[in-house]
């Protein structure tokens, strides 16, 4: 039998055994709750891994393979010695090589980017004439497409401090986003302005548009709108990403007004100086 000492001793420090088992259950729960949460993450995290490393392979296998096609029809004696012809497949060498350069380069630099300590090029670069250089690189993409590009030039002074490699795969990025997610003929305008003493840049298409809660998650990396993840629209989630890194590196704003079915305007504003 307990004495009535510890039966007192008992009484008094019940409350406080209570309490502490409560407490104890408590941080059981919570550690569970959060285990919970740390393999939701892995598995989300492992399958936006293996949806990456699908969509950058196929992003990859297809300009391989329409290359690897030009070249044997190159090869034809009856096409090479045609003049037209020779010039339309060395085109379209030309085009998927550049769009390759660029695919692999935005995989890269997006990695860089991930280091604090990355730093960009900056220097006097003139955007009218990258974005001429970028837009005639989808001339042949357009055409088959029977889509058309407009630009708008209309920024004065045209001539910012950036890095100019980093700006061509922005103004690359936004065209290419605006055609694939087209599924009619693409119709994409491209315009500039200076406005409130910054420059302006505006990548508008008549696409599929993106939806609202999409738009809350566009500039995630690995992050794709609900139609690319059916993969019927290519692209491996990070081409959005890399914009935004891109315009948050040369202290700019980037926004995004869509409609469903209406289509999509990237709205791009950096310093002059």
């Amino acid at each position: 039998l307990a004495s009535p000492r510890t039966e007192l001793f008992w009484q008094r420090n019940s409350k406080l055994f209570v309490y502490m088992s409560f407490f104890l259950l408590l941080i059981i729960a919570a550690m569970f709750i959060i285990s919970l949460r740390a393999l939701a993450i892995q598995r989300k995290l492992d399958q936006m891994k293996s949806e990456f490393i699908n969509n950058m392979t196929h992003e990859i296998k297809t300009p391989l393979s329409t290359i690897s096609l030009a070249c044997e029809m190159l090869r034809d004696e009856t096409i090479s010695q045609d003049s037209a012809s020779r010039q339309n497949f060395i085109g379209i060498i030309n085009d998927e090589n550049q769009r390759m350069r660029v695919l692999v380069e935005t995989i890269l630099q997006s990695a860089k980017m991930s280091n604090k300590n990355f730093r960009i090029n900056p220097k006097d670069v003139d955007v009218h004439r990258i974005i001429e250089k970028v837009t005639q690189s989808f001339a042949l993409t357009l055409s088959n497409r029977n889509g058309k590009l407009e630009t708008r030039l209309e920024a004065d002074p045209s001539v910012i401090v950036a890095d100019e490699l980093h700006l061509t795969n922005l103004v690359y990025n936004l065209i290419d986003n605006g055609i694939k997610y087209s599924t009619d003929a693409p119709d994409i305008t491209v315009s500039t302005a200076i406005v409130n003493g910054m420059f302006e840049l505006r990548v508008s298409d008549h696409g599929i548009g993106i939806s609202k809660e999409d738009q809350k998650h566009v500039f995630e990396k690995f992050y794709r709108v609900s139609t690319g993840n059916v993969h019927n629209v290519k692209g491996f989630g990070i081409g959005l990403n890399y914009v935004a890194q891109v315009v948050k590196l040369h202290q700019g704003h980037i926004t995004l007004e869509s409609e469903l079915g209406q289509g999509s305007t990237f709205i791009i504003t950096l310093p002059l100086q």
